[in-house]
């Protein structure tokens, strides 16, 4: 699956079958109300060879839903690839230097 339009209800839903049924208390005040917004957050990953302090733009990132409390605002990030919710992202081979290709 690869829909950008994940609402809550559909995190929850996924969350809640991993887990077993076991209830997603906030860590901070023990509450189990949560809220996605509209928007997913993407946290670009490194590759092989980056520095650490590096900007980067563009690239391989790794699609995340942030869940809010409703109650004292804390916020948790869930991996969307993890969750089977978004497919992983795969860079187009002419993107990727030379040297970091897989060896033939």
């Amino acid at each position: 699956m690869s829909d950008t339009n994940i609402d809550t209800q559909t995190i929850l839903r996924v969350l809640s079958e991993r887990l077993k049924g076991k209830p997603l208390n906030c860590d901070a005040c023990g509450t189990s109300g949560w809220f996605s917004g509209p928007d997913l957050i993407t946290h670009p990953i490194l590759q092989h060879g980056q520095q650490i302090n590096s900007v980067v733009i563009g690239g391989p990132y790794l699609p995340l839903a942030a869940m809010t409390c409703q109650v004292c605002g804390n916020t948790k990030l869930f991996n969307l690839v993890k969750l089977g919710l978004m497919a992983p992202f795969i860079p187009a081979a002419d993107s990727i230097p030379p040297d970091d290709l897989p060896k033939r």
